[in-house]
């Protein structure tokens, strides 16, 4: 779990948790951007992948613009 707790052993452990599930996301958001380097390719197969890949990054964009302006204005 990464959830806050509210006890500082519990959320000690839930910190760890949490820095390791960021290194693992941090390391398929990379493979995934990989992957969009072969969106000039004339392979449909290819492409199909490439394209995913790149849609995909553009939708987690836009998600986490949403998450950061949606606590930007709760900061308010």
């Amino acid at each position: 779990s990464i959830e806050p707790y509210g006890s500082s052993q519990i959320d000690k452990e839930r910190l760890e948790n949490l820095e390791t599930l960021l290194e693992v996301i941090d390391k398929y958001i990379k493979e995934i951007k990989e992957v969009t380097m072969y969106r000039n390719r004339y392979e449909y197969s290819i492409l199909a992948i490439a394209n995913r890949a790149y849609d995909w990054l553009v939708e987690l964009r836009d998600y986490t613009d949403d998450i950061v302006r949606e606590n930007e204005r709760k900061e308010e």
